[in-house]
């Protein structure tokens, strides 16, 4: 390529880009039918990201986030075989079309984690299409400033979240273990249990 102009260059890396994301949404639709097959249960692997894993050779966290795109931006289907609406439909249209990334996905739902239980469906829905429609010029990094200024609008009082927001968010992740077979652990528990909670020092004693 040391003899394409700069402006060519740059032409076929963002053509690149958008191929890649458009295979994202192909590679989400292959998830979805692996798991509507059940084929990692018919091959014993313990779940689709073990199966993602040993069939792609990839890592633990490439397999995670390619399940999650999937969940939030995939094509499922009833029993009979009826499409349902993706969980993010505007941002599932960006994907489809290059314009957005499993970044932009994964900073859309971030967001719209956040937003009150009781908000109404509508307005869920509105600040999904304001956010993808955002993304697709923007970065992820800029999809999530204009998102904390959606919440501040859909929740202009600042209330905490109830415990309904709680249950939908706690929860504990593990990672693998490394060489001292030591776990590595990430999340969110609930106040009660996280006053509850004890950290141990380094220096304290196993109890007998």
């Amino acid at each position: 390529m040391t003899g394409l102009p700069d402006d060519d260059v740059i032409h076929v890396l963002r053509r690149m880009e958008t191929t890649l994301r458009k295979t994202a949404a192909v590679g989400h639709r292959l998830v979805v039918e692996v798991m509507e097959r059940s084929i990692p249960g018919n091959l014993d692997c313990r779940s689709i990201t073990d199966f993602l894993t040993q069939t792609l050779r990839i890592s633990g966290a490439d397999a995670t986030r390619r399940v999650r795109g999937a969940t939030k931006v995939g094509t499922w289907h009833t029993p009979t075989g009826v499409d349902l609406d993706p969980v993010l439909p505007e941002s599932a249209r960006a994907v489809r079309d290059g314009d957005i990334g499993p970044d932009h996905v994964a900073a859309i739902a971030t967001i719209l984690r956040e937003i009150p239980h009781n908000t109404p469906i509508e307005r869920i829905e509105v600040a999904e299409a304001i956010l993808a429609t955002a993304a697709r010029s923007a970065t992820p990094e800029d999809v999530t400033t204009l998102g904390l200024h959606l919440l501040a609008h859909l929740n202009p009082d600042g209330d905490g979240p109830d415990e309904r927001d709680r249950r939908r968010r706690r929860g504990l992740r593990t990672g693998k273990q490394d060489s001292d077979l030591m776990t590595p652990i990430s999340g969110l528990i609930d106040p009660r249990h996280g006053h509850c909670s004890i950290r141990s020092s380094p220096h304290t004693p196993d109890p007998a």
